[in-house]
Protein backbone atom coordinates (compact mmCIF):
# COMPACT_ATOMS: atom_id res chain seq x y z
CA UNK A 1 0.00 0.00 0.00
CA UNK A 2 2.90 2.42 0.78
CA UNK A 3 4.42 1.60 -2.33
CA UNK A 4 1.37 2.53 -4.38
CA UNK A 5 0.76 5.72 -2.33
CA UNK A 6 4.46 6.89 -3.85
CA UNK A 7 3.74 6.23 -7.21
CA UNK A 8 0.41 7.92 -7.17
CA UNK A 9 2.11 10.48 -5.85
CA UNK A 10 4.78 10.42 -8.47
CA UNK A 11 2.73 10.48 -11.04
CA UNK A 12 1.13 13.59 -10.45
CA UNK A 13 4.21 14.95 -9.47
CA UNK A 14 5.26 14.20 -13.21
CA UNK A 15 1.77 15.39 -14.60
CA UNK A 16 2.31 18.77 -12.55
CA UNK A 17 6.10 18.95 -13.92
CA UNK A 18 4.18 18.09 -17.29
CA UNK A 19 1.97 20.93 -17.29
CA UNK A 20 3.97 23.60 -16.11
CA UNK A 21 6.61 23.26 -18.70
CA UNK A 22 3.63 23.26 -21.52
CA UNK A 23 2.79 26.31 -20.01
CA UNK A 24 6.57 28.13 -19.80
CA UNK A 25 7.15 26.53 -23.49
CA UNK A 26 4.36 28.76 -24.88
CA UNK A 27 4.94 31.68 -22.77
CA UNK A 28 8.11 31.41 -24.48
CA UNK A 29 7.04 30.76 -28.09
CA UNK A 30 4.74 33.84 -27.29
CA UNK A 31 6.85 36.47 -26.48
Amino acid sequence: MNNKILIFNLNIHIKLIFVCNIIYIDYYLYF
